[in-house]
Formats: C-alpha cells, sequence, structure tokens
C-alpha cells in the first residue's frame, strides 16, 4: 500500500478507537498528560502558546491547559477554521468566548485575529496517531503540517497523544512536518532526530 492509504487506515482506525473511550477515561488520561506538560521545562517558560481546543469525541483535552495558560498571565493563541476553509488564529482570553463553527470545531464569538505566530513559543499539536521520530497523522486537511512549516524553529512544537496511539513509526511523506516533544499519559519523550521522510 502506498504511504496515503497506509496513513489513512491508521487514521481510521485510531478515530474509531477514540469514539469508543468512556469520558472518564479521556478525563483521567487528558489529566496525566497535563500533568507531564506542566513538569517539562518549556512549558515553565512559555510566555505565548498556541494549542488547539478539544472538540472531537475523545480527542485529548486542552481545556484545563489553556484555563492553566490563561490563569498565568500567558497568551493564548487557537487556530479557526473559516468557512473558505483557511486557518486563521485567534487570541484567546476568556474560553465562554467560544461558540460551535465549520467542522464541529471551536470558534471565537468575538475574534480578536492574530496574524504574526513569529514569537510563538510552544504550539501544541493534535493528532490522530504519532510515532517516536516525531512524524503524525493528522485529519488529512494538511493544516498543522503548512503551519508548522511556516514557524520558526525556535518554537517548539509538542504533539498530544495517548500512548496507545504512540507507534515507533508511521508512514512519513516529504511534506510532514515532525513535533519536538510527544506527551502521552504514561510519559514524554523528546525527539532527538528527525529521520528522513519515505518518499510517497
Amino acid at each position: 500500500m502506498s504511504a496515503h492509504t497506509d496513513k489513512h487506515v491508521l487514521r481510521q482506525s485510531a478515530l474509531e478507537h477514540r469514539r469508543q473511550l468512556p469520558s472518564q477515561t479521556v478525563v483521567t488520561a487528558g489529566r496525566a498528560i497535563h500533568e507531564h506538560l506542566w513538569q517539562w521545562s518549556g512549558w515553565g517558560t512559555a510566555k505565548r502558546i498556541h494549542t488547539y481546543v478539544d472538540a472531537l469525541p475523545g480527542e485529548v483535552p486542552t481545556r484545563e491547559l489553556i484555563a492553566h495558560a490563561l490563569s498565568t498571565d500567558r497568551q493564548v493563541v487557537i487556530p479557526v477554521v473559516g468557512t473558505d476553509r483557511t486557518l486563521r488564529h485567534h487570541l484567546l482570553t476568556d474560553l465562554d468566548d467560544l461558540r460551535p463553527g465549520p467542522m464541529k470545531l471551536w470558534q471565537p464569538h468575538t475574534p480578536c485575529w492574530v496574524d504574526d505566530l513569529s514569537d510563538l513559543d510552544v504550539i501544541l499539536v493534535p493528532a490522530t496517531v504519532f510515532d517516536l521520530r516525531g512524524h503524525r497523522i493528522g485529519m488529512g486537511g494538511g493544516y498543522y503540517d503548512r503551519l508548522l512549516a511556516d514557524l520558526p524553529a525556535a518554537t517548539q512544537r509538542v504533539g498530544l497523544i495517548y500512548d496507545a496511539w504512540l507507534h515507533e513509526r508511521v508512514p512519513s511523506q516529504a511534506h510532514d512536518q515532525p513535533v519536538d516533544l510527544i506527551i502521552t499519559e504514561c510519559s514524554s519523550y523528546p525527539v532527538t532526530d528527525h529521520i528522513a521522510t519515505e518518499s510517497s
């Protein structure tokens, strides 16, 4: 099978697994992931953070992370997918300002758009599957690959995933953008060597 086909199979398996997770399992695993993130030195020094807002069934939750960041006077930027399917970014100051938007994702009721992401310290990256090389399988839209490619090297890229979906290796392609650190409910996994990607 091609890398594209392999990714599709893995993505669908992971999404089905997530949909079947009991809500308490998501809460418990999410809190463990948060604890590992808070113990990471990069979180302690981060002043401007970019993160998704959990919206899909079984997705690793981030609202507690966002609340923690806001309570400690950090700036939080979230992605917003517009009706034209372009990705924009909003400076979030209040979780209660969020409303359901396109693609079942949350978006601000009163947007404060951000165009310059050059001073981001950390970006929290979602995925359906990660591997130990830092490569990921997302939802297939390519939004995060394009976003990560445009960020400066100094921005720390942190993947959040359940341990069951951290693989030794997943199919990768030239345009894929790896992360620097992966955090699961079990541990943190620094990515020390981004192995060359496979051609599709």
